[in-house]
């Protein structure tokens, strides 16, 4: 099987819900390669790279030939619904992740600082409004009798080069969520302890957490750009199947000096005797299970990264053959 193809799949499975997706996918490979098949006894030869895009330009779009796999639904019209839903989906995405690092710049330029539940509220609001604005742009278009032409421009090398398969969104998602908000804690525009009293009690990070400040933003601003371009793409690649492995593997080790260094927190107050050493306790357990978690990720990107490199060998011989 071409590799072109198997992008084709991973493309079209991008835009699947994952209960049904591989059942999906093992149908249209088949039909895609009965349709290859017969037109290479046709012509009495393998299919020539053109000749193969011209057989998936056929199937059509990606988003196409996924739409027509799902029920038919009527918030704003058949035709036009998945556009306005992957349309929505990303234009959300996309204004989230603008904000992480507005809110950093409006920080450090400004000292301006907020609480979990002033970001939380912040970030529904601008969901909200862009939601809206998106939704009454397609209900114009619906209105108008206009339609978006860009599926029937589209074709087969617009697919991207080396994607090893489709990404889970809900855990992209979740990756993204966790590095921005640790991106705005980080840098002092989140603020955890405002539920304290003053003058009660305090705590705040020991110093081994100084020589991190800009090997921690480095890593976690490359892990925000690094699943933001996966989740707009919708596949994953070699290169970036590396990159989340090295990524990974180095907060693993920021993890472990960590752990083993001493006084993580500095607790000050009338309570600290009795609540410093169970919080210093509590934050290296849980330390140890962010890192579990992220080791965990990079042994899934890694049996991706050597399944696609064993299985992609057999695929050009095939399609050679």
């Amino acid at each position: 099987m071409n590799d072109l193809v198997e992008r084709y799949l991973h493309a079209v499975g991008g835009h699947l819900r994952e209960a049904r997706r591989d059942d999906i996918l093992e149908d249209l490979r088949a039909a895609i390669e009965d349709e290859i098949e017969g037109r290479a006894e046709s012509l009495h030869r393998p299919l020539q790279p053109d000749e193969l895009a011209a057989v998936l330009e056929g199937f059509g779009h990606p988003l196409s030939v996924a739409r027509s796999y799902q029920p038919p639904r009527y918030l704003i019209g058949p035709e036009l619904y998945p556009d306005w839903w992957r349309i929505l989906r990303l234009a959300i995405i996309v204004a989230l992740a603008i904000q992480v690092p507005v809110l950093l710049i409006v920080g450090a330029t400004s000292g301006w600082v907020t609480g979990p539940f002033g970001l939380l509220w912040q970030s529904l609001s601008l969901a909200f409004w862009v939601a809206a604005w998106v939704t009454v742009v397609f209900v114009a278009l619906e209105y108008s009798g206009e339609r978006l032409g860009w599926r029937g421009r589209w074709r087969a090398a617009a697919l991207v080069n080396d994607s090893t398969g489709p990404i889970r969104r809900g855990d992209v998602l979740t990756n993204l969520f966790s590095e921005g908000v640790f991106l705005l804690w980080w840098n002092g525009v989140i603020k955890l302890d405002q539920w304290i009293p003053p003058n009660t009690f305090s705590i705040d990070l020991g110093a081994a957490w100084q020589p991190l400040y800009w090997p921690l933003n480095v890593i976690f601003g490359l892990a925000f750009v690094l699943h933001l371009l996966v989740l707009w793409r919708g596949v994953w690649q070699r290169w970036t199947l590396v990159t989340e492995i090295a990524l990974n593997l180095t907060l693993v080790a920021v993890i472990a000096y960590l752990v083993l260094a001493p006084d993580l927190l500095m607790t000050r107050g009338a309570p600290a005797d009795l609540a410093g050493p169970w919080l210093e306790r509590t934050l290296r357990v849980a330390l140890l299970v962010i890192a579990g978690f992220t080791l965990w990720d990079a042994l899934a990107a890694f049996r991706a990264y050597w399944r696609d490199r064993n299985e992609r060998p057999s695929r050009d011989a095939v399609a050679a053959g």
